[in-house]
């Protein structure tokens, strides 16, 4: 605190008063060393001050590294892990720690007797499982809208190897086939392969038939399914 000594006289020069920096730590008169004729007395005040100074330092020290500690504790999250949940028929994240849990690596992958508790999660995906994962369901999807298309309930396991040429009639009960699915004009009029039709997007069903003959449909078919036949003979 700063105090203004204010004399009667108006013309006589103001003497500021300021606290002394080295008495920070001072609690008792006992304390103020200035002025002090005795050495051994001052030097005994000047140590209480600064054993006061050290111990106020460490104990600030050892607080900002706590509340450090703290704070990195709560930022650093679990790890987690992507499993495929029986019941949900999904893919589910769940913590590290739980899988652990699951599945001790001491215990044999196929137990003599069957578990009392049955666990949802039957396994851990890494993520090439899930790039798999997601070409499957694409391909899985081609046939569900083959299968709306043509009206077949199951899709036949043998194809024939040669495309077949065709225009596709609008259905007469179009709450049949989703709005995505339903026949544009150019697919109703101009020949094309069956393959088109399983695109579930009017406006790209045409692009492909505008743009017929200009680029490779089994590099197209490769990069929609993302590799899935990669290796395979041709035949397969």
């Amino acid at each position: 605190m700063i105090r203004t000594y204010q004399p009667a006289n108006p013309t006589a020069p103001c003497i500021q008063l300021t606290s002394m920096p080295q008495l920070a730590e001072a609690i008792s008169r006992e304390d103020n060393w200035t002025g002090t004729t005795d050495a051994a007395a001052r030097r005994r005040a000047q140590t209480r001050l600064n054993t006061r100074t050290y111990r106020k330092r460490k104990a600030l020290a050892k607080k900002a590294e706590a509340s450090s500690a703290a704070t990195e504790t709560l930022i650093k999250s679990e790890a987690l892990v992507e499993c495929w949940d029986i019941k949900q028929q999904s893919v589910s994240i769940i913590p590290a720690s739980r899988i652990k849990q699951l599945y001790n690596a001491r215990n044999p992958l196929l137990p003599d007797k069957p578990r009392k508790e049955q666990f949802n999660i039957i396994f851990p995906l890494c993520p090439d499982h899930l790039i798999t994962l997601l070409q499957f369901n694409a391909l899985r999807a081609l046939a569900i809208n083959r299968t709306l298309i043509s009206g077949i309930l199951v899709t036949p396991l043998e194809c024939n190897e040669e495309e077949t040429i065709h225009t596709i009639p609008y259905p007469t009960n179009p709450s049949l086939l989703p709005p995505a699915l339903l026949p544009t004009a150019l697919q109703q009029t101009v020949p094309h392969g069956d393959w088109i039709d399983l695109f579930p997007s009017p406006e790209g069903r045409d692009r492909l038939i505008r743009a017929a003959g200009t680029f490779d449909e089994d590099e197209l078919w490769a990069d929609c399914s993302g590799g899935l036949y990669e290796g395979f003979p041709d035949d397969e």
